[in-house]
């Protein structure tokens, strides 16, 4: 009798104790709002090539997939197309009514008007921008979407890419 006890007491506990599961690693294929598709590819940099390195160009280069789906919306990629660049630390996919939004540890724009093939340096340089301290260095993902103002109904073509770790210089 006492042992039945104890062996239901045994699996109660074990059943009633929390699970810890894994952290979901973030979905790079999901963008931001309603109308986002994912319809880019980062050629450069790499998360092989990681890490990125502060006062440094990333020597970032685009390019549209060659899919069924994006055929489309990669037709108006034109050369003078310009583009979003962000950062953000840590992310997680949160969903509100406008669709899905990306909230981060940190988010940081490093040019809205970025031409495929000029250059972006990292921190410091032409930018300017204030990269921030955060609790985890190696979390950072680099995201490309297109900025269309003169066509605010066409729907964006974006691509994300990390995890990376940023090496300050």
């Amino acid at each position: 009798m006492q042992i039945i006890t104890l062996l239901t007491i045994l699996v109660t506990c074990v059943l009633a104790s929390p699970v810890s599961t894994p952290a979901k690693p973030f979905d790079t294929t999901i963008g931001e709002g309603k109308r986002n598709y994912n319809c880019l590819t980062i050629l450069r940099p790499t998360v092989a090539a990681s890490p990125l390195i502060t006062g440094k160009d990333l020597g970032l280069r685009i390019s549209g997939k060659n899919t069924t789906s994006c055929a489309e919306l990669s037709k108006h990629l034109w050369k003078d197309t310009k583009y979003r660049v962000e950062l953000f630390n840590n992310p997680r996919i949160a969903y509100v009514s406008s669709g899905a939004q990306i909230i981060a540890e940190q988010r940081l724009t490093l040019d809205s008007s970025f031409i495929n093939g000029t250059q972006l340096i990292l921190v410091g340089g032409s930018t300017g921008y204030y990269l921030p301290w955060v609790e985890d260095d190696s979390k950072w993902y680099l995201s490309v979407s297109t900025v269309l103002a003169d066509q605010p109904q066409f729907p964006s073509v974006f691509a994300t890419n990390g995890p990376f770790r940023i090496q300050r210089s």
